[in-house]
Protein backbone atom coordinates (compact mmCIF):
# COMPACT_ATOMS: atom_id res chain seq x y z
CA UNK A 1 0.00 0.00 0.00
CA UNK A 2 3.06 2.25 0.14
CA UNK A 3 2.79 5.52 -1.93
CA UNK A 4 -0.84 5.08 -3.03
CA UNK A 5 -3.56 7.91 -2.19
CA UNK A 6 -6.28 7.45 0.84
CA UNK A 7 -8.77 8.88 2.98
CA UNK A 8 -8.02 9.71 6.24
CA UNK A 9 -10.63 8.32 8.60
CA UNK A 10 -10.86 11.40 11.06
CA UNK A 11 -10.77 13.98 8.95
CA UNK A 12 -12.36 13.02 5.07
CA UNK A 13 -8.41 14.56 3.75
CA UNK A 14 -6.77 12.31 0.63
CA UNK A 15 -3.16 11.91 2.20
CA UNK A 16 -0.48 8.96 0.48
CA UNK A 17 0.62 6.32 2.68
CA UNK A 18 4.36 6.34 3.37
CA UNK A 19 6.52 3.45 2.97
CA UNK A 20 6.83 0.98 5.56
CA UNK A 21 10.08 1.25 7.95
CA UNK A 22 11.39 -2.21 9.25
CA UNK A 23 11.31 -1.65 13.16
CA UNK A 24 14.33 -1.50 14.63
CA UNK A 25 15.25 -5.07 16.97
CA UNK A 26 15.81 -4.40 20.26
CA UNK A 27 19.77 -4.90 21.91
CA UNK A 28 19.41 -8.29 22.54
CA UNK A 29 17.58 -9.47 19.42
CA UNK A 30 13.87 -9.71 20.15
CA UNK A 31 11.28 -8.24 17.89
CA UNK A 32 8.67 -6.11 18.42
CA UNK A 33 6.13 -7.67 17.06
CA UNK A 34 6.57 -11.00 18.44
CA UNK A 35 7.89 -10.35 21.64
CA UNK A 36 7.69 -13.85 23.16
CA UNK A 37 10.27 -16.28 24.54
CA UNK A 38 10.51 -18.69 21.90
CA UNK A 39 10.53 -16.10 18.80
CA UNK A 40 13.88 -14.46 20.02
CA UNK A 41 16.86 -14.89 18.16
CA UNK A 42 20.54 -14.52 18.70
CA UNK A 43 21.62 -11.14 20.10
CA UNK A 44 22.99 -8.26 17.86
CA UNK A 45 25.07 -7.23 20.99
CA UNK A 46 28.73 -7.59 20.27
CA UNK A 47 30.56 -9.92 23.40
CA UNK A 48 33.30 -8.57 24.46
CA UNK A 49 34.97 -11.26 25.80
CA UNK A 50 34.09 -13.41 21.93
CA UNK A 51 37.21 -14.43 20.11
CA UNK A 52 38.50 -12.55 17.02
CA UNK A 53 37.05 -13.96 13.73
CA UNK A 54 39.53 -16.40 11.89
CA UNK A 55 41.47 -14.58 8.88
CA UNK A 56 42.88 -17.26 6.42
CA UNK A 57 46.14 -16.87 8.37
CA UNK A 58 44.79 -18.43 10.95
CA UNK A 59 43.34 -21.15 9.77
CA UNK A 60 45.18 -24.40 9.19
CA UNK A 61 43.76 -27.37 6.63
CA UNK A 62 46.34 -29.79 8.17
CA UNK A 63 50.01 -30.40 9.16
CA UNK A 64 52.78 -31.03 6.85
CA UNK A 65 54.29 -34.67 7.28
CA UNK A 66 56.99 -33.61 9.27
CA UNK A 67 55.32 -31.60 11.75
CA UNK A 68 52.79 -34.67 12.09
CA UNK A 69 56.10 -36.80 13.20
CA UNK A 70 56.79 -34.43 15.58
CA UNK A 71 54.00 -34.44 17.19
CA UNK A 72 54.03 -38.21 17.58
CA UNK A 73 57.98 -38.41 17.83
CA UNK A 74 57.88 -38.15 21.90
CA UNK A 75 55.25 -40.33 22.91
CA UNK A 76 56.36 -42.64 20.25
CA UNK A 77 59.94 -42.96 21.51
CA UNK A 78 59.35 -43.17 25.45
CA UNK A 79 56.49 -45.92 24.83
CA UNK A 80 58.72 -47.78 22.37
CA UNK A 81 62.17 -47.49 25.25
CA UNK A 82 59.38 -48.94 27.78
CA UNK A 83 58.28 -51.60 25.90
CA UNK A 84 61.95 -52.62 24.87
CA UNK A 85 62.86 -52.40 28.58
CA UNK A 86 59.84 -54.94 29.32
CA UNK A 87 60.22 -56.85 26.78
CA UNK A 88 64.41 -57.24 28.21
CA UNK A 89 63.15 -57.47 31.90
CA UNK A 90 60.82 -60.74 30.41
CA UNK A 91 63.53 -62.68 28.99
CA UNK A 92 65.71 -62.23 31.94
CA UNK A 93 62.57 -63.45 33.54
CA UNK A 94 62.06 -66.44 31.22
CA UNK A 95 65.90 -67.04 31.30
CA UNK A 96 65.81 -67.10 35.38
CA UNK A 97 62.98 -69.91 35.12
CA UNK A 98 64.71 -71.49 32.99
CA UNK A 99 67.95 -71.72 35.25
CA UNK A 100 65.99 -73.28 37.97
CA UNK A 101 64.57 -76.07 35.89
CA UNK A 102 67.85 -76.60 34.94
CA UNK A 103 69.19 -76.57 38.15
CA UNK A 104 66.33 -78.42 39.80
CA UNK A 105 64.61 -80.21 37.53
CA UNK A 106 62.20 -82.87 40.00
CA UNK A 107 61.30 -79.86 42.27
CA UNK A 108 58.01 -78.82 41.15
CA UNK A 109 55.43 -80.38 38.97
CA UNK A 110 55.69 -80.47 35.15
CA UNK A 111 51.90 -78.45 34.92
CA UNK A 112 53.78 -75.93 37.30
CA UNK A 113 56.99 -75.75 35.09
CA UNK A 114 54.97 -75.01 32.55
CA UNK A 115 52.90 -72.30 33.88
CA UNK A 116 56.23 -70.73 35.21
CA UNK A 117 57.75 -70.84 31.52
CA UNK A 118 54.55 -69.50 29.72
CA UNK A 119 54.06 -66.30 31.83
CA UNK A 120 57.80 -65.11 30.83
CA UNK A 121 56.69 -66.04 26.91
CA UNK A 122 53.58 -64.67 27.03
CA UNK A 123 54.53 -61.18 28.33
CA UNK A 124 57.52 -61.32 25.82
CA UNK A 125 55.28 -61.63 22.81
CA UNK A 126 52.64 -59.10 24.46
CA UNK A 127 55.94 -56.57 25.00
CA UNK A 128 57.48 -56.79 21.65
CA UNK A 129 54.10 -56.51 20.03
CA UNK A 130 53.57 -52.98 22.07
CA UNK A 131 57.52 -52.12 20.85
CA UNK A 132 56.51 -52.39 17.28
CA UNK A 133 53.35 -50.58 17.81
CA UNK A 134 55.09 -47.80 19.58
CA UNK A 135 57.65 -47.75 16.65
CA UNK A 136 55.01 -48.23 13.82
CA UNK A 137 53.91 -44.88 15.57
CA UNK A 138 56.92 -43.15 15.70
CA UNK A 139 57.41 -43.88 11.79
CA UNK A 140 53.34 -43.23 10.79
CA UNK A 141 52.62 -46.94 9.72
CA UNK A 142 50.20 -49.22 10.15
CA UNK A 143 47.19 -47.54 12.66
CA UNK A 144 45.34 -50.90 13.40
CA UNK A 145 49.00 -51.80 14.99
CA UNK A 146 49.49 -48.52 16.78
CA UNK A 147 46.22 -48.62 18.46
CA UNK A 148 46.70 -52.08 19.77
CA UNK A 149 50.62 -50.78 20.93
CA UNK A 150 48.48 -47.62 22.80
CA UNK A 151 45.56 -49.37 24.52
CA UNK A 152 48.29 -52.24 25.79
CA UNK A 153 50.76 -50.14 26.91
CA UNK A 154 48.08 -48.58 29.26
CA UNK A 155 48.27 -52.21 30.91
CA UNK A 156 51.19 -54.66 32.56
CA UNK A 157 51.00 -56.95 29.68
CA UNK A 158 52.45 -54.26 27.20
CA UNK A 159 55.01 -52.52 29.41
CA UNK A 160 55.15 -54.71 32.53
CA UNK A 161 56.46 -52.53 35.56
CA UNK A 162 56.35 -48.98 33.46
CA UNK A 163 52.98 -49.00 33.45
CA UNK A 164 52.43 -46.29 35.53
CA UNK A 165 54.44 -44.35 33.69
CA UNK A 166 53.91 -45.62 30.13
CA UNK A 167 49.84 -44.28 30.47
CA UNK A 168 50.02 -40.58 30.15
CA UNK A 169 52.26 -41.18 26.97
CA UNK A 170 49.82 -43.83 26.05
CA UNK A 171 47.10 -41.34 26.37
CA UNK A 172 48.72 -38.43 24.65
CA UNK A 173 49.80 -40.95 21.95
CA UNK A 174 45.33 -41.81 21.65
CA UNK A 175 44.67 -38.28 21.47
CA UNK A 176 47.29 -37.51 18.66
CA UNK A 177 45.29 -40.24 16.74
CA UNK A 178 42.36 -39.01 16.87
CA UNK A 179 43.78 -36.19 15.56
CA UNK A 180 42.81 -36.18 11.54
CA UNK A 181 45.31 -33.89 10.61
CA UNK A 182 47.60 -36.45 12.03
CA UNK A 183 46.07 -39.51 11.43
CA UNK A 184 46.00 -38.91 7.47
CA UNK A 185 49.44 -39.61 7.30
CA UNK A 186 49.14 -43.09 8.67
CA UNK A 187 50.12 -45.48 5.84
CA UNK A 188 49.03 -49.07 6.23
Amino acid sequence: MAGKKVRCPKCQSIQQVPAAEPEPESEYGVKAEDDDFWSQTAGAASNPFESPAATPSHTRQGYSEREARSFVAIPGTVLYILALVAFTLSVVMLGIELLKWLAAPNDISAARRAGRIAGPLVLMSLTYATSQGANHLRNLREPGYVWFALIMSMSPCGTFLFCPVAIPFAIWGIVLMCDRRIAAYFRG
